[in-house]
């Protein structure tokens, strides 16, 4: 079963100006590689861009706001949700994007619904869903705090929903990955598109 895929709405996502916060935990360079392509093209357009992560090495024009969170997530919800709230306080964003299961699970831990919140799990082929079935547990648990999910793969939103994890489901290719077929431009302003779709819209 394929995901319906509703972001091509003729309409430049960057054409309205927004505040993004970009939000990741240490430990996988795969999704702080991804995050900082993500965050660096969308300032380049126009977007202000904020970043929650544990590294000061961000693309230009990206304001950087260091953010830390352990790999076990009931720890990280208990011990880092709190200092996230504070950084999006500080920033309030228009929108908050959570990289990462850990970073996607304790951003909208933080946030519980606040503002829009997309997630990126960053599943791979071999593990859709990746930290696996308790990552399936807390994922319907904060469900109704998530306004969009980003699959990167087929495999990887199929599996969310033959595991019955009910949040609004959308598929843009990973850019860093080059044994895939879209344009990375393509794939970068389709994420762009759900933001704002995220934004203008909620679920």
């Amino acid at each position: 079963m394929r995901p319906e895929i509703s972001v091509i709405t003729g309409v430049d996502p960057f054409g309205i100006g927004m505040r993004v916060l970009h939000v990741w935990a240490p430990g996988n360079g795969r999704v702080a590689e991804f995050a900082t392509t993500h965050a660096g093209f969308q300032a380049e357009r126009g977007w202000e861009v904020h970043t929650a992560c544990p590294t000061s090495d961000l693309p230009a024009g990206v304001c950087g706001h260091h953010w830390s969170a352990g790999d076990r997530p009931l720890s990280a919800v208990r011990t880092d949700s709190d200092p996230l709230a504070h950084i999006v306080a500080e920033v309030a964003p228009d929108a908050v994007v959570g990289h990462g299961w850990i970073g996607g699970l304790v951003a909208r831990w933080a946030v519980r619904g606040m503002v829009p919140t997309v997630v990126v799990p960053l599943g791979t082929p071999a593990h859709p869903i990746p930290g696996g079935s308790t990552a399936v547990l807390w994922e319907k648990r904060v469900a109704g705090w998530t306004n969009a999910v980003v699959a990167v793969h087929e495999a990887e939103a199929e599996a969310r929903v033959r595991r019955g994890i009910r949040a609004p489901l959308f598929l843009a290719h990973d850019p860093v990955d080059r044994g895939l077929p879209d344009d990375p431009d393509i794939t970068l302003m389709r994420m762009a598109a759900i933001i704002s779709r995220a934004h203008a819209f909620g679920r």
